[in-house]
């Protein structure tokens, strides 16, 4: 939202490197600050294969998601009150997105569907922020009537922006409710384990096969998923056009020489092949950072399921799992990293988790977690 006016974005990461500079000591340097060091530095090679103007501002955005990542290392002691702060920010940009819609101002035609967008640039980016108002009010035991209405908005104008990839989020948001209320209930955890995964990849089919189910009926109004046989869900209808990109970013890739392949092209390889950014986190990683700066992203997933699980705060563990859920499925067909909307929230909670599992670490062998 506002995003005609850049200055806020400068203004926001003064904030964020003034409150650095006032933020207390982090406790003891562990396996998830040196791993995230290790990416940043591999981005920063990346970055001097080809440091011109464009590649500065990708750095730049891409660098930032560290900054909040010890930010939530610094504020751990703050963060019942840094949630507050953030609910009330995210419900406020509810309240306008409703405005928005009530008036009409905030649809436009996104080809030939008339789609919700609020005061955004993407209809994706509306759906995003909806979708982080909504991880703040689902994760808890159970809700008021007044927190409830806010949830049934922010389900509905998400559906509004035809954003089909938070129609997914939206759906496993609602499912770690019910796994956080079961928590509070009988104190059984739940880990990011097989089982969770299985979950998510059910989930995943149950959405795919439900909007191509809708799409007989409500195509016409929305953008769902219509295929009669699954190798049409990568054709150019259900990609909206990204799987010809992908193919030309791959292909030139893949005819690199063995060298730029391991270490990748360069941050702005997406926006010169094809005059697009990759819109795939996957793919923009590959092509920028190579087999690399893969191998260094799956150590970088390894490393944050491990730290996730050694949560011992229910709620922070919850937050985690739907932040980096949110970010890992966008990337999909978003390139994440250099969207900060979507990047600072699940940083900044993977600094505060990695901070509470050091804080509560006396109590690593008690069977619960904390509720909050």
């Amino acid at each position: 939202m506002l995003y005609q006016y850049q200055v806020l974005d400068v203004i926001l990461t003064l904030l964020c490197i003034l409150a650095l500079v006032k933020g207390k000591k982090v406790k003891g340097f562990c396996w998830m600050d040196a791993v995230l060091s290790l990416w940043a530095l591999f981005f920063l090679f990346a970055f001097l294969r080809h440091p011109y103007p464009e590649s500065t501002t990708v750095l730049v955005k891409i660098m930032s998601m560290f900054l909040l990542y010890i930010l939530g290392r610094l504020y751990y002691y703050k963060w019942p009150k840094l949630v507050k702060y953030l609910t009330y920010g995210l419900t406020i940009t509810l309240i306008v997105s409703l405005i928005t819609a009530i008036t009409g101002i905030g649809f436009q035609y996104w080809g030939s569907i008339y789609t919700f967008m609020g005061l955004y640039y993407f209809k994706t980016d509306a759906a995003a922020a909806l979708s982080q108002c909504l991880i703040f009010y689902l994760i808890r035991k159970d809700f008021s009537i007044k927190q409830l209405i806010i949830i049934l908005i922010g389900l509905s104008l998400i559906a509004l922006a035809n954003a089909r990839i938070y129609y997914l989020i939206s759906f496993l948001i609602i499912i770690l409710h019910f796994l956080y209320a079961r928590e509070c209930r009988t104190g059984k955890r739940i880990l990011i384990s097989y089982k969770l995964i299985t979950i998510v990849v059910m989930s995943i089919v149950f959405i795919i096969f439900a909007l191509n189910e809708l799409s007989s009926d409500l195509g016409e109004d929305y953008l769902l998923i219509q295929f009669d046989d699954v190798d049409e869900l990568y054709d150019n209808k259900n990609t909206q056009g990204r799987n010809v990109i992908w193919e030309i970013m791959l292909n030139r890739f893949f005819h690199e020489d063995l060298t730029t392949q391991i270490v990748g092209l360069h941050l702005t390889a997406d926006s010169v092949i094809d005059s697009h950014n990759a819109h795939s986190l996957y793919i923009f990683l590959l092509i920028s950072t190579g087999y690399l700066g893969i191998a260094i992203f799956l150590l970088f997933l390894f490393t944050v399921t491990v730290y996730i699980n050694k949560i011992k705060t229910a709620k922070l563990f919850y937050y985690n799992i739907c932040f980096m859920m949110q970010l890992l499925i966008a990337g999909i067909s978003c390139s994440v990293l250099i969207c900060t909307q979507l990047t600072w929230l699940p940083l900044f909670f993977l600094g505060l988790g990695v901070s509470d599992s050091q804080h509560n670490s006396e109590t690593r062998s008690l069977p619960s977690r904390i509720p909050a």
